[in-house]
Formats: structure tokens, C-alpha cells, sequence
């Protein structure tokens, strides 16, 4: 018992310190670690060049404009992809199961 909510202690303040990490930071902040992230994950170069907006909540909103994902450098065209407008939106509690549910993506302007 006293393991579980110390663990939940944990996670709660790992969580209050990144919902503090993203309200301090300001956009180029957040355009920087979602750019990064996503070079990472997708081991290609990646460009904000719109807005970036997080709403923290039970289920957190993503929004963004103006993202494009670049090609490896022998493809023929540069870019792979290219958003206009996005928002999505992830459950929290679904991610404590390792599930990915997204409740929202709507994707404007996509060009692949």
C-alpha cells in the first residue's frame, strides 16, 4: 500500500511538473519540445513554422499550424508531409493501460 501511493505521489508531481514546464514556457518553447519529439520518433527532420498550442486537462489538446515533415535526403521531393491546421486530443487514462486513444484528430490542408 504504501509503494502504490508513493508511486502515485510520483506520478502526480511528475505531472505537475511538466503541466508547469508547458505554462512557463512560452510558444517557442513548446514549438521546440513538440519539433523535437517528433524528429525523435519519426527520425526525420521536422518544421513548426505556425502556431503550437497545448490545453492542458482530463484530455489534453494539441493544436497546431504549419508543420511539415521532410523527406529522407535521397527521396525525390523534399517533403513527405504537410499539415495546415491540427488539433488532437489524448485520453490520459487510456495512456495508464499503454493505449493510445485519441477522442479527436482533425488534420486540415494535408498534403502527403
Amino acid at each position: 500500500m504504501r509503494l502504490l501511493l508513493s508511486a502515485l505521489t510520483l506520478f502526480a508531481l511528475l505531472l505537475a511538473g511538466l503541466a508547469g514546464f508547458w505554462w512557463l514556457g512560452g510558444p517557442d518553447t513548446h514549438r521546440w519540445l513538440a519539433r523535437r519529439a517528433l524528429e525523435l520518433a519519426l527520425d526525420r527532420e521536422v518544421q513548426v513554422d505556425g502556431t503550437l498550442e497545448v490545453h492542458i486537462g482530463a484530455e489534453p489538446l494539441l493544436r497546431f499550424s504549419g508543420l511539415r515533415i521532410d523527406n529522407p535526403p535521397w527521396a525525390e521531393s523534399p517533403t513527405q508531409v504537410q499539415i495546415a491546421r491540427a488539433e488532437i486530443r489524448v485520453a490520459l487514462l487510456p495512456l495508464l493501460r499503454r493505449m493510445l486513444v485519441l477522442p479527436l484528430v482533425s488534420l486540415q490542408g494535408v498534403t502527403v
